[in-house]
């Protein structure tokens, strides 16, 4: 389910050599740190969409009790990379007609790395995640949306912002990417611009951030915290440092910005409630409200009470 295709900021991050994809490391980050702070050191954590396994696989080593299930589509060569881990089976499972192979308030925490753009009905998903946290669970998701910059998966500018199909964005995205010199595996800039859209329009489903929050919100209160975000990709990349330059009391401006370059990062807490209504939320269409703010105890990677 997951992507293989790296963000923009990735490739140009100036660091080579990196042994893990950097939101892979901010996602298993926050979840050790979450595990080290609870009173419940041995939290069960769920990579919902897990692809080949890097982040369970890194998380075991770790020490941390954490899982992992994909739906192990077509877009993604994962089922392969988990089955040579030794995990496909045992701590990485298959995603079977919508549903986790797991209990009802099973785990404790659920991260998810850019998956959520790769699902047609989001209100499912978000539903089956609900299912399987314990009362007060996490989730914390990384995701695109169709406000970004630009597509995530071809790292073109304004790709997403196109009609899909039309000749315009076929002709934008042409000149993109001989321009930004993005035909790579030997494939002529053409041959590479037709093969990257057919794929975006067979597995891409980008929402506006509002309709993301009106799903999510049936069932989690929510908090956004792409500031704090920003904080770790400036670790990893000068063009992270560059374009989300602001701290102390101006820290929050990083957050619009980040949204902008890294898409949206999402912390939720698991709602009581008897019959959460989910919103259908597919391919973008969602009819809540907009949610209210998380006020919670949990921290930023810095270690301060988020906001």
């Amino acid at each position: 389910m997951g992507a293989a295709s790296p963000m923009l900021s990735d490739c140009l991050s100036g660091e080579p050599n990196v042994p893990m994809n950097v939101n892979h490391r901010y996602v298993l980050e926050f979840a050790r740190r979450l595990a080290t702070e609870s009173p419940n050191r041995q939290l069960r954590i769920l990579d919902f969409g897990c692809g080949g396994g890097a982040v369970v696989q890194k998380g075991l080593e770790q020490g941390l009790d954490i899982w992992g299930a994909d739906l192990f589509q077509e877009h993604a060569s994962d089922r392969s990379g988990a089955s040579r881990s030794g995990l496909l089976g045992s701590r990485i499972f298959e995603i079977r007609e919508g549903r986790l192979p797991w209990a009802a308030e099973h785990f404790d925490v659920v991260i998810s790395n850019q998956v959520f753009e790769h699902v047609a009905d989001l209100g499912a998903v978000v539903h089956e995640i609900h299912r399987v946290l314990k009362p007060g669970g996490t989730l914390l998701a990384v995701l695109p949306h169709s406000r970004m910059i630009f597509e995530v998966h071809s790292r073109l500018p304004f790709v997403h912002w196109f009609p899909r199909g039309s000749r315009a964005r076929f002709w934008w995205s042409l000149a993109m990417c001989r321009c930004l010199k993005r035909n790579d595996k030997g494939k002529s800039p053409r041959e590479w611009t037709q093969r990257s859209l057919a794929w975006i329009d067979k597995f891409c489903f980008y929402r506006t951030p509002r309709e993301i929050d009106r799903t999510l919100a049936a069932g989690f209160e929510v908090q956004h915290i792409e500031h704090e975000y920003a904080v770790f990709r400036r670790r990893y990349s000068r063009l992270w440092r560059f374009g989300t330059p602001f701290s102390g009391t101006l820290t929050w401006i990083n957050g619009p910005i980040s949204r902008t370059l890294g898409g949206l990062v999402v912390l939720g807490s698991k709602k009581s409630m008897a019959r959460p209504e989910w919103v259908g939320a597919r391919n973008g269409s969602s009819s809540l409200r907009s949610p209210d703010q998380l006020r919670s105890g949990f921290r930023d990677l810095a270690g301060r009470p988020l906001p």
